[in-house]
């Protein structure tokens, strides 16, 4: 649900009313945004914002088809807003299929120039690029950038073998804090900070990537049913 907006009239008492509905709407005071609402109607009570914003709040009780309804006149008044033309379809989707948005996406592949990016799990995608850079792209599908970070990840262990290495050669105790302390010593330093931004940043993007890739799938799944369903109903309209 969107704040207010499009072209409302140079009103400024129905632009307070509708934002009050708005947020009272979003704390779930719904008899309050009624009211609001009202007093927007009695306003403009044919203003396709006024009509979005009564939609809103039948969506919001679970009405879909008294939001549909709104929605539908709303976007009458306004066919150029492709906001109510959105919330026209989503509870079209509501009614006929209900659960299609809480469901799990299809696990089919998104076709990408350097693989095939695949809709995971977040939390599974940044755990694998937690337990070493690139390996939650690589199971995202993200290959070039995956082996890159893969690469970064060998060499935080080379850099991290080095002051190991560097602390038996000068008998010194073989301690973390001593190694870690060598890695940020001279040459180390520098490629110990980056080696360390980019498993940081593996994480971060492993993550993120993996949501985004799951909503699109989702929208996918959800517009293409959406197609299958107002083909189902333009015979009846005819």
């Amino acid at each position: 649900m969107s704040a207010p907006g499009g072209a409302l009239p140079p009103d400024p008492a129905l632009d307070r009313l509708l934002a009050e509905a708005f947020q009272r709407i979003r704390l779930d005071r719904y008899e309050e945004a009624a009211a609001k609402i009202a007093e927007a109607k009695a306003l403009a009570p044919d203003h396709p914002a006024v009509l979005e914003m009564e939609g809103d709040l039948a969506f919001a009780r679970r009405r879909y088809r008294e939001a549909e309804s709104l929605y539908r006149r709303a976007h009458a008044l306004d066919p150029g807003n492709p906001r109510y033309e959105e919330k026209f379809a989503t509870a079209i989707l509501k009614i006929h299929e209900p659960e299609l948005l809480l469901h799990d996406v299809p696990d089919d592949d998104v076709d990408f120039i350097w693989g095939q990016r695949r809709p995971r799990p977040p939390v599974n995608s940044a755990l694998f690029s937690l337990l070493f850079p690139g390996a939650g792209q690589l199971y995202n599908g993200e290959l070039v950038k995956g082996w890159a970070l893969v690469a970064a990840g060998a060499g935080l262990w080379t850099t991290l073998f080095y002051a190991w290495s560097y602390c038996i050669i000068k008998g010194l105790p073989l301690s973390a804090a001593t190694i870690i302390g060598r890695m940020f010593q001279d040459w180390y330093a520098f490629f110990t900070i980056l080696f360390v931004l980019a498993w940081l940043y593996s994480i971060a993007d492993a993550y993120l990537v993996a949501h985004h890739l799951t909503e699109e799938q989702r929208q996918r799944a959800a517009a293409a049913r959406m197609d299958e369903i107002m083909a189902r109903r333009e015979p009846r309209r005819k």
